[in-house]
């Protein structure tokens, strides 16, 4: 949440090296959960429960153009996070039932126990 709380998915940059660029956002973000019919692309149907799942769109015709040229075939995510640790059993009793509201305050108590560094 913090990711996006602090807006930073137009933090776009090349080869890691840290210049900003205006060509690419991040515009599609959620996280695979079965359960609850959140499902993974089918071209990653194997992608387990909590994978993160993102969609870029490249705004910049001649950065495109760069993709699809072959000179940029790859994609990756640079990122420092801690992970903190807790039992599913301190989050919801299995009897319990929810709302979507209830579910929703949960789920967010459940994400603020992660802290980017």
């Amino acid at each position: 949440l913090k990711f996006f709380s602090e807006q930073r998915n137009g933090n776009v940059d090349l080869e890691h090296d840290g210049m900003l660029i205006d060509g690419a956002i991040l515009n599609m973000s959620y996280n695979v959960e079965r359960s609850l019919g959140i499902m993974p692309p089918n071209a990653y149907s194997n992608a387990p429960d909590g994978a993160w799942v993102i969609g870029m769109k490249v705004i910049d015709s001649a950065l495109w153009d760069k993709v699809l040229d072959g000179t940029f075939n790859g994609f990756s995510i640079a990122g420092k996070f801690q992970m903190v640790p807790f039992e599913m059993s301190d989050v919801v009793e299995e009897t319990e039932e929810l709302d979507e509201l209830d579910l929703y305050n949960r789920l967010q108590g459940i994400l603020s126990t992660f802290s980017e560094s």
